[in-house]
């Protein structure tokens, strides 16, 4: 009994070995991994389509009968030949992600992981984010602090989690120019108010930027370049220490003297008519009064007639 299960075993091989007859088709045929989807294939060409139009038939029926195969969505390539002539080629190959890399599926001390909760297909997609002001900046001078109005918005179709902004600048100082992003929706934005102090005039490159970890858990930076221009500061009069009150009073520029007390008795004066008693300014020192001494009575006599 036994050698006979053992020779039924042996035919049953050979007859899955053998090979059949090839099959010949004189005006076109389908063939998939699929009986269902190929005769999906053949039942349009019947139907007057061409060649074209049974790939895409027998590409949406193997979605059915064969979904591991891929077919919508998936890979593939063809050679495709019109009635004029023409030959076109198609090749439309799966490629790896664009974060994929060689030690992807290693752990920290290089041994492969093997956990299939860690093991997925992920959807790898670079945040779409744009950094720019959000109200033109004010001039900046050279020494002087000035404000940076700096936003971040998110212009992709989903949500992005960003990590740390940072701005820096090698011709100046900036002040709160670090912070935490965090998740933002598609179409919004985070505005961080920074100070810059320029050293320099001319143009100012700020260098911003964004750390995040992607969709494979591998840490990326985004970085962008922001320019603003930079003027010479005001320049302030020249003080000359050997001057008075030490040295207060800009070269060029005279002192006031002192009220004189004509002076003030005029402001007083003044004053009891309503008029102005205001002191005199450094640009107006004021004008000494005018007062003319009585003239002496002349004398019972003197006089000529």
């Amino acid at each position: 009994m036994q050698r006979l299960f053992i020779l039924l075993l042996c035919l049953s091989v050979q007859v899955q070995a053998a090979s059949p007859e090839a099959v010949r088709g004189s005006r076109g045929m389908v063939v998939s991994r699929s009986a269902e989807a190929t005769a999906a294939g053949a039942e349009i060409m019947r139907a007057g389509g061409n060649a074209i139009d049974a790939a895409v038939a027998t590409g949406f029926a193997l979605a059915v009968t064969y979904p591991s195969a891929g077919n919508i969505g998936g890979g593939g390539f063809a050679v495709v030949y019109l009635k004029d002539g023409t030959a076109i080629t198609l090749d439309h190959r799966e490629v790896a992600p664009g974060a994929a890399h060689r030690d992807m599926y290693l752990n920290d001390k290089g041994e492969v992981i093997n956990d299939e909760q860690v093991i997925t297909l992920l959807v790898y997609s670079l945040p779409n984010v744009d950094v720019s002001f959000y109200r033109p900046p004010d001039p900046f001078f050279v020494g002087q602090a000035g404000a940076l109005p700096i936003q971040v918005v998110n212009l992709g179709k989903r949500l992005a989690v960003l990590g740390t902004l940072k701005i820096e600048s090698g011709n100046g100082t900036i002040e709160n120019g670090t912070s935490l992003i965090g998740s933002l929706d598609a179409g919004d934005y985070f505005p961080l108010d920074s100070t810059l102090t320029p050293e320099q005039s001319g143009t100012l490159e700020l260098n911003i930027t964004i750390e995040y970890t992607d969709d494979f858990n591998q840490p990326r930076t985004i970085n962008r370049t922001l320019e603003i221009e930079v003027v010479e500061g005001l320049v302030e009069p020249t003080l000359d220490p050997s001057l008075e009150n030490g040295g207060g009073v800009a070269e060029g520029v005279s002192s006031s003297s002192e009220e004189s007390l004509w002076q003030k008795i005029w402001r007083f004066i003044l004053g009891l008519f309503g008029l102005d008693s205001a002191p005199p300014s450094n640009s107006d020192p004021g004008v000494e009064p005018h007062i003319e001494e009585p003239l002496p009575a002349p004398r019972p006599g003197s006089g000529k007639g």
